[in-house]
């Protein structure tokens, strides 16, 4: 159930072969708000490490997004 409703919501704020606007976009006469926070496949980013040994230790670490 959670990957349906996760591919449902995906399909509605992502531009579709043959089309300039978003389903969301049609709809609403809006950009959809919460577009922001969908990343790349692959991106660098940093993971927060929780429990730091010292304060002087890093508190991230570099990491790929894979999913």
């Amino acid at each position: 159930m959670e990957a349906a409703n996760t591919i449902t919501h995906l399909e509605n704020i992502t531009i579709r072969k043959g089309n300039t606007w978003t389903p969301y976009y049609l709809f609403y006469g809006n950009n959809a708000p919460y577009t922001k926070y969908l990343q790349v496949f692959g991106q660098l980013g940093i993971v927060k490490i929780l429990q730091l040994t010292n304060k002087l230790s890093d508190k991230g670490l570099k990491a790929i997004f894979v999913g």
